[in-house]
C-alpha cells in the first residue's frame, strides 16, 4: 500500500520538481542557481496551503483559548464517562473537534511529500554529478568542506533552529522542544546527503524564517493595505463591471476572428483590441484585490494571477511590445486574468442565488459531489484504460499492478484532491464549486465520447503512428466552446428547477461506466482465452530456423503493412538492391483484399477460398473457423509431404492462432515467437541506449493518456509531448536526444529479430523445410530516421523529403519500409554464404498497405486523394518472389497479382495440390473474375458471424493500379 501511495502521490511530485529544475537550468545554465529557483518556486506554490494551515491553527487556538478555563475545570472535577460527556458537550457548543489538532498540523504535513520527493529526486539525479556551485564542488555528493566533516548540514540546522525559535515565540515549552528536536533529527538524517539536496533544504528553512519575520513585522500590515488602496483606485475610475466584460467580449471576438481567419484587417482589429483587453485586465485585478477576503481560494487565485501577469508582461517587454509579440498567448493570459478576477468575487452572489432558489440543497450536495467525481474517476481510471487495451488486445498490454496503480492515482488526483479543494474553501463557495465539478464531469464525458481525436493507431508504448498531435484552429475553438455550453446547459437546468435530472443522470452514468468497464474486461479476457495456446516467448538467441543444403526450402517472410510504394524509392536510392535481391521478381500491381490484418491475412495464408467472396461462399463455417483454417492450409500440405514446418508468430494479428492444431500435424512442427525477445540484447550491443525502462514509465504514461483524452484539444499536444507523455522532465537539449524513444522502443521489438535472422538460422536439416516468419517492423514506423537506421533522438526530416513525400507521416513510412528492405538483404546474403540460396524459394509479402491516403506512392502518380475514391494505398501490399534456382538482377513485373497468390506461388514448384480442408484445387483461376475487397474494422471478432462486415467495398478487375478498374458497391 505504501508503494501505491508513493507511486500515486510522491512520484508525480518528483516529475514536477524535475520539470521546475530543468526549466530553470535552461534559463540559467547553472544547477546551483536552478536548485535555488526550484526551492523558491516550491515555496511560492505551496504558500496557499500554508496560509490555509495558519488559518486552521488560528481557529483552533482561538477556540482553545475560549474554552481553556472551562475545560480545565471539567478535568479537575469530573472523571471517567462524566468527564467525557461534559467535554463533548463543551466542544460541541463551541464548534470544536479534537481532530482540529491534526488539521492544524497541515502546514507541517504538506512539507513531508515535498521533502520525500526532493530527497528522492536530488539524491539520485545524475545530471548533478560534477556540477559545482560557489564553494560546493559536486552537488551530487556530500560537501566535505572541512576535509572529512560536512558543513552544509550544520548550516542547515542553524537556520532551522533560528526559524523554529522565531516561529514558536508564543508556543508552549513542549511545542518548542518538539521543533528543536525536529531540527536535530534532520541533521542526523541528512548529514551524508548530496550537497545539492542540502542546498535545497537549507534554502527552504531560510525562506521559512523570512516568512515568519515578515508575518511578525509591520510590513505585513502594509501589504494588507494594498486591497484598501486598490478599492480607492477602482472607485476613482468608476468603471462598472459590465463595461469591463463588454471590453473583454470585444477583445475576445477580435482575437477569435484573427485566430480563425488571418487577414490584414483582422490583424489591425487585434492590435486595437489588445490595449482594451490589457486595460480590462488591470481593472479586474484592482477589483479582485478590493473585493476579496483572506481565504484559501484568494491565495490560490493570487498565485495564478501573479504568474499570468508575470508571463504576460515579460512577453510584452522581451518581445518588443504588443505589435511584435505573440498576441495569441497574451490574449489567452489576459482573458484568464479577467475571468479569475471577476468570477471568484461573484461566487458569493452565485451561492446566495443558488441557496435562495434551493439549488443544491444541503441534503443533496454530497450526492452531486460524489456522483460527479465518481464519473471523473471511472472515466480516467477504468473506462479509458480498459477501452485502450480492449481496442487492441494482444498489441497493448498492461499488467494488473499497473492498471491498479493508475486507477489509484486517478482516484487520488481526480477524486480525493478535488474533495480537499471543495472542503478547504469557505462554505459560501461550495455550491458554485460543486457546479464546476459537474461541468468538469460532463465536459470530460463529451471529450471522451465525441472528441477522441484522429491520431491513428496507438502502439504498446502509447505512441500514435500519426506522430505529433495537431489540431486545426477550428477544431480547437469548437472544442473549447464545449465547457461553456455545458456550463450554460447545467445552469439552465437548475434555473428551470430541473436539477433532479442531473441528480438522476449521475448514478446512471456511473452504472453505465461500470458496465462499459466490465464489457471491456470481458473482451480482453475473451481475447486472452482465445490466444492462451499462443507460442511461448523464447529469449535465447539460438539457431532455430532450419535450412537444408540437399532438400528444398520454402520461406515466407511476412512483413505486416509493408508498402509497395516504397520499393521504387529504395531501388532509386540504393541501386545495389537490384543485385541483393538476386533472382527475385517484384510484382508491383498487387492487390490486397482488405486494409487491415484481420481482413487481409486469411487470403494471403490460404488462397482465394479465404478472400471476402470465399468467406461468403462458405456460410456453413463461422468466420473465426475459416480464418483458423487459413492458417492451417500450407503447414498441413508441407507437413503431409514430409517437410519440417517452422512458424514464427508474434500474436499481434488479432486472430485466433491454432497452436495446438498445428502441433498436432507432426512432431516436426515448431511454433515460435520473436516479439520483444531480443530487444534488450540488441540494445546491449548497440550504442543507442542501455535500457528503456528508466525513461518509459508506463504507469505514468497510462495516467497521462487518460488525462489527455479527457482534456480539450488545446492541451493535448502539451500532454502528449511527442509520445513521451511528459515522462522525461529533462531540459530541451536532453529531451531532443530521447524525443523518439517510444517509437524506437516499439520498432526494436521487431527490428531486433529482423536484424538477428542470420543468427537465428542454421543449415543441416535432412528434410525439406517450410518456414513462415512474421515481422512487424514495417508497422512500427516511428523509429527510423532519414539515414534509414533506428534512432531515439528527435528525427530531422529534410525539407526535400517533406516536399517530395508530402508530410512527416508519409516520410516516416517511407524511411521505415526502405530500411526494412535493406535489412532483409542481410538474411539473403546469409543464405548465399551458406549455400542454401539456390534450393530455397522465398516469398516476401505483406497483408495490406497503409490505410491512410496521405502516404506517398508514386505508382498512383496523378491520382489525387478523394473521399469518393478507395484508399488505394491500403489495398496495395508488397509482393516479392524468388523461385528455386532463380538468379539475376531484381525484375519488376506488371502482371496483376494478389497476395492470395502466395499459396500458388510456393506450391507450383511441387505440382498441383488440393486444399486439405475443402478439397478444392489451390490455384489463381479466380483472379480473372472481379474481386471483392473491402474496408472494415480490424478486430475479427467485430465482424459478422460468417463473413466480413465492411464500411465500404469494391470490385476490382485486371489491375489495381488503374482507378477505372475499381467499382464501388452501393
Amino acid at each position: 500500500m505504501l508503494g501505491v501511495l508513493y507511486n500515486s502521490f510522491i512520484e508525480p511530485l518528483i516529475h514536477f520538481l524535475e520539470l521546475i529544475l530543468n526549466t530553470a537550468y535552461s534559463a540559467t545554465g547553472n544547477y546551483g542557481l536552478s536548485i535555488i529557483i526550484m526551492s523558491i518556486a516550491v515555496n511560492i506554490l505551496i504558500f496557499p496551503f500554508y496560509a490555509l494551515a495558519e488559518s486552521w491553527q488560528k481557529e483552533e487556538r482561538r477556540i482553545l483559548k475560549k474554552i481553556g478555563k472551562k475545560r480545565d475545570d471539567i478535568k479537575a472535577v469530573f472523571k471517567g464517562d462524566e468527564q467525557y460527556f461534559y467535554l463533548r458537550t463543551l466542544y460541541r457548543q463551541n464548534h470544536y473537534n479534537p481532530l482540529m489538532a491534526i488539521r492544524s498540523s497541515f502546514g507541517l504535513l504538506i512539507q513531508i511529500p515535498f521533502f520525500i520527493g526532493a530527497y528522492q529526486f536530488l539524491s539520485h539525479y545524475q545530471a548533478l554529478d560534477n556540477q559545482s556551485f560557489l564553494f560546493l564542488n559536486n552537488l551530487a555528493k556530500p560537501d566535505h568542506l572541512a576535509k572529512t566533516v560536512n558543513l552544509m548540514p550544520f548550516i542547515m540546522t542553524l537556520i532551522n533552529i533560528a526559524s523554529a525559535y522565531v516561529y514558536s515565540k508564543d508556543f508552549s515549552r513542549r511545542d518548542k522542544i518538539q521543533l528543536f528536536a525536529m531540527a536535530a533529527l534532520f541533521l542526523v538524517l541528512l548529514y551524508n546527503s548530496p550537497s545539492g539536496l542540502l542546498l535545497y533544504w537549507t534554502l527552504n528553512n531560510f525562506i521559512s524564517l523570512i516568512k515568519t519575520l515578515i508575518k511578525q513585522s509591520p510590513f505585513r500590515r502594509k501589504l494588507r493595505s494594498v486591497s484598501l488602496y486598490s478599492g480607492r483606485i477602482y472607485r476613482f475610475l468608476k468603471i462598472p463591471t459590465w463595461s469591463v466584460f463588454t471590453a473583454c467580449a470585444f477583445a475576445m471576438s477580435s482575437a477569435a476572428f484573427y485566430y480563425l481567419v488571418k487577414i490584414r484587417m483582422a490583424n489591425i482589429i487585434l492590435h486595437i483590441a489588445y490595449p482594451v483587453l490589457l486595460a480590462a485586465a488591470v481593472i479586474s485585478a484592482l477589483y479582485f484585490l478590493w473585493r476579496y477576503r483572506d481565504n484559501f481560494y484568494y491565495h490560490l487565485a493570487t498565485l495564478i494571477l501573479s504568474f499570468l501577469w508575470f508571463r504576460s508582461l515579460s512577453k510584452l517587454f522581451t518581445e518588443g511590445g504588443p505589435f511584435k509579440s505573440s498576441l495569441k498567448a497574451l490574449f489567452f493570459d489576459l482573458i484568464i486574468i479577467i475571468v479569475i478576477s471577476y468570477s471568484l468575487s461573484y461566487l458569493e452572489k452565485l451561492d446566495s442565488y443558488m441557496k435562495r432558489n434551493k439549488i443544491f440543497p444541503k441534503k443533496q450536495q454530497n450526492r452531486f459531489l460524489y456522483g460527479s467525481l465518481s464519473v471523473l474517476v471511472l472515466l480516467g481510471g477504468a473506462v479509458l484504460q480498459s477501452s485502450l487495451v480492449a481496442s487492441a488486445p494482444g498489441e497493448i498490454g498492461f499488467s494488473g499492478s499497473i492498471v491498479f496503480l493508475v486507477f489509484f492515482r486517478t482516484l487520488l488526483w481526480f477524486g480525493l484532491v478535488p474533495l480537499f479543494f471543495f472542503y478547504a474553501g469557505p462554505k459560501s463557495f461550495r455550491r458554485p464549486i460543486l457546479m464546476l465539478y459537474i461541468i468538469f464531469a460532463f465536459t470530460a464525458l463529451m471529450n471522451f465520447l465525441f472528441f477522441p481525436g484522429d491520431y491513428g493507431l496507438i502502439s504498446d508504448s502509447l505512441q500514435f503512428d500519426s506522430g505529433e498531435i495537431n489540431h486545426s484552429r477550428l477544431q480547437i475553438m469548437s472544442n473549447l466552446v464545449i465547457p461553456l455550453l455545458t456550463g450554460l446547459a447545467v445552469l439552465l437546468l437548475f434555473i428551470l428547477k430541473k436539477g433532479k435530472w442531473i441528480l438522476i443522470s449521475l448514478p446512471v452514468l456511473v452504472l453505465a461506466l461500470l458496465s462499459l468497464t466490465a464489457i471491456n474486461i470481458f473482451r480482453i479476457q475473451t481475447h486472452e482465452s482465445r490466444n492462451t495456446s499462443g507460442p511461448e516467448l523464447n529469449k535465447e538467441l539460438s539457431p532455430r530456423i532450419a535450412f537444408s543444403k540437399e532438400q528444398s526450402n520454402t520461406v515466407i517472410l511476412f512483413l505486416d503493412r509493408a508498402l509497395a510504394g516504397a520499393v521504387p524509392i529504395a531501388l532509386k536510392d540504393f541501386p545495389e538492391l537490384y543485385d541483393a535481391y538476386d533472382g527475385f521478381t517484384w510484382y508491383r500491381d498487387t492487390l490486397s483484399f482488405g486494409v487491415n490484418t484481420a481482413t487481409a491475412i486469411p487470403a494471403m495464408l490460404g488462397g482465394y477460398e479465404y478472400n471476402p467472396q470465399g468467406m461468403i461462399d462458405q456460410p456453413e463455417k463461422s468466420l473465426i473457423d475459416k480464418v483458423t483454417e487459413a492458417w492451417m492450409v500450407l503447414p498441413t500440405i508441407f507437413s503431409q509431404n514430409k517437410s519440417s514446418v517452422y512458424i514464427e508468430y508474434n500474436n499481434n494479428f488479432h486472430l485466433k492462432f491454432p497452436k495446438e492444431e498445428l502441433l498436432a500435424l507432426s512432431e516436426d512442427v515448431t511454433i515460435d515467437s520473436f516479439y520483444d525477445a531480443f530487444t534488450q540484447r540488441w540494445l546491449g550491443e548497440s550504442t543507442m541506449i542501455s535500457d528503456f525502462s528508466q525513461y518509459l514509465q508506463r504507469d505514468k504514461s497510462l495516467f497521462m493518456f487518460s488525462l489527455m483524452r479527457l482534456s480539450p484539444y488545446y492541451f493535448r499536444k502539451q500532454i502528449y509531448q511527442n509520445g513521451l507523455w511528459n515522462s522525461v522532465g529533462r531540459n530541451s537539449n536532453d529531451l531532443k536526444q530521447v524525443a523518439n524513444l517510444a517509437g524506437a522502443r516499439d520498432l526494436l521489438k521487431e527490428w531486433s529479430s529482423l536484424d538477428y535472422l542470420p543468427e537465428l538460422s542454421y543449415t543441416g536439416s535432412n528434410k525439406s523445410t517450410f518456414s513462415f516468419v512474421g515481422n512487424n517492423s514495417t508497422h512500427e514506423v516511428l523509429g527510423i530516421d532519414s539515414t534509414y537506421t533506428p534512432s531515439i533522438s528527435e528525427i530531422d526530416y529534410p525539407q526535400e523529403d517533406l516536399r517530395k513525400y508530402g508530410s512527416t507521416f508519409s516520410a516516416q513510412h517511407i524511411y521505415t519500409n526502405v530500411a526494412v528492405l535493406k535489412k532483409v538483404t542481410d538474411w539473403l546474403q546469409w543464405m548465399k554464404n551458406n549455400e542454401v540460396y539456390d534450393n530455397t524459394q522465398i516469398v516476401i509479402v505483406s497483408d495490406h498497405g497503409q490505410l491512410r491516403k496521405k502516404v506517398y506512392n508514386d505508382l498512383f502518380k496523378g491520382v489525387e486523394p478523394d473521399e469518393n475514391q478507395p484508399d488505394f494505398n491500403g489495398f496495395h501490399p508488397l509482393l516479392f518472389f524468388k523461385p528455386f534456382k532463380s538468379r539475376g538482377k531484381l525484375e519488376i513485373s506488371d502482371k496483376f497479382m494478389t497476395n492470395a497468390d502466395v499459396p500458388s506461388l510456393v506450391l507450383d514448384a511441387f505440382g498441383d495440390f488440393n486444399n486439405p480442408y475443402t478439397g478444392h484445387r489451390i490455384n489463381s483461376d479466380k483472379k480473372s473474375e472481379p474481386l471483392l475487397v473491402g474496408n472494415g474494422v480490424w478486430e475479427i471478432f467485430r465482424h459478422l458471424p460468417d463473413q466480413y462486415l465492411y464500411d465500404e467495398s469494391y470490385y476490382v478487375k485486371d489491375s489495381m493500379l488503374e482507378p477505372s478498374n475499381w467499382s464501388k458497391i452501393k
